[in-house]
């Protein structure tokens, strides 16, 4: 079977992230793949703006709305359920994994976290770096992490986790976490290989990197549970998958709470949903 995507790569079972040997190759390819995309971002530095770069803007209103403002009628939101699980105490040590342009890594820093972002990409930590002057971005993959063990309270991505190979990544982060420090994420699921062939038909952009493919629940609980994390995991997303279609992205809101309904209900169709966040403690 031919895949849709620029690498012909099976992303339900991509052996790139799963095997060890090619994680020199995976890391080469992610790293290609995104200073490419980060090649666009620059533009956005030299544009006017009122502090914040128009990416910035976008998310401070987005990622803000959920953060800033907890309220238990966006439980069916998967922002509002992945911003609720962070500490609001102070001080508090946060890394941000596979960054990328880094806005997530800046809403965090303008609420006075202390933040290190991280990436494979040269590109995108260089323009992590002239974006903000409170932030040393490091270059390096989240399966080798430059750090001291025990140094953060929190390990957080935005759809970055799915990139990585979970059993290097997953122990490197239990390493640098203090203990009691946690992980949160919020990423795309795969769990069904059959689901995944039948996508293949639907005339839609597949337009994931080299590394990419949705996680795997039984997989990620089986490595969760090895490297000794204790965790907590909510599916999202079932009907929103056709949001993407035409006239159906203004219903994107009404659709979230039909799949909260029915996920919550019929838990056997959580084998289907699209996205899960979850949180793991050391």
């Amino acid at each position: 079977m031919r895949y849709r995507n620029k690498y012909n790569i099976n992303f339900s079972a991509n052996p790139l992230k799963k095997d060890p040997a090619l994680l020199s190759r995976k890391n080469a390819l992610e790293a290609e793949w995104y200073d490419a995309e980060a090649v666009e971002y620059f533009a956005q530095l030299d544009e006017p703006h009122d502090g914040l770069i128009q990416m910035d803007r976008e998310y401070e209103d987005w990622f803000g709305a959920f953060y800033d403002s907890p309220s238990d009628r966006f439980a069916y939101d998967r922002l509002f359920v992945f911003f609720d699980l962070f500490p609001r105490a102070r001080p508090l040590r946060l890394l941000d994994l596979g960054c990328g342009p880094g806005p997530l890594s800046r809403f965090f820093l303008r609420r006075g976290v202390e933040t290190t972002s991280v990436d494979v990409s040269s590109l995108a930590c260089r323009f992590v770096a002239k974006s903000s002057r409170d932030t040393m971005p490091l270059r390096a993959c989240a399966e080798i992490l430059p750090f001291k063990a025990e140094s953060f309270d929190v390990v957080t991505s935005f759809v970055s986790l799915h990139h990585f190979n979970l059993s290097l990544s997953l122990r490197e982060m239990r390493r640098i976490l203090r203990p009691g420090g946690m992980g949160i994420f919020v990423e795309p699921l795969c769990n069904s290989a059959t689901y995944y062939k039948i996508r293949q038909l639907v005339p839609l952009p597949d337009n994931e990197s080299p590394g990419g493919g949705g996680l795997n629940r039984t997989e990620l609980e089986a490595q969760l549970k090895a490297v000794g994390f204790t965790y907590w995991i909510k599916e999202f997303d079932l009907i929103t998958r056709l949001e993407r279609l035409p006239g159906l992205t203004l219903l994107q809101d009404r659709m979230r709470k039909i799949d909260h309904f029915l996920l919550y209900r019929l838990p056997l169709l959580r084998h289907f949903a699209r996205s899960v966040v979850m949180r793991f403690e050391r």
